[in-house]
């Protein structure tokens, strides 16, 4: 009769799945030393099934924590841009249309003044040029 039997196991963490059908058996004497942990009893077979559990957890850890970090990055990102939107929107939403309609019809008067100024300044006729 096994001390701790496990078959099969698997975890999940939303859509991750960090665990993927591991199986470990550990018979009864079996003791575990700190220093050997991985050879249980010292049976080969056994050692290799508890390294590759431990493997694979391992694995999975690290495979995860990476994603976890990539996630962490591209969420600072969005949040970033978020900031910029917002402060856009802002400035545009924020406008006070009293003074930009001021502003745009001193940029037209000004603009008509400078078209009335060139246009007398160059009121040169045909017969002045082939003189």
């Amino acid at each position: 009769m096994a001390l701790l039997e496990l078959r099969d196991v698997r975890a999940k963490y939303g859509a991750i799945e960090a665990l993927k059908g591991i199986s470990l058996t550990i018979e009864r004497g079996c003791r575990m030393e700190p220093a050997t942990w991985w050879s249980p009893c010292r049976d080969p077979r056994r050692a290799a099934a508890v390294r590759t559990a431990y493997d694979q957890v391992n694995s999975a850890r690290a495979f995860y924590g990476d994603t976890v970090n990539v996630l962490s990055a591209d969420n600072s990102f969005l949040e970033q841009e978020q900031l910029q939107f917002s402060q856009q929107q802002t400035a545009l939403v924020g406008a006070d249309t009293a003074t930009t309609i001021t502003e745009l019809v001193t940029t037209q008067t000004a603009y008509q003044g400078t078209l009335s100024a060139v246009s007398k300044v160059l009121q040169t006729s045909l017969l002045e040029y082939l003189k």
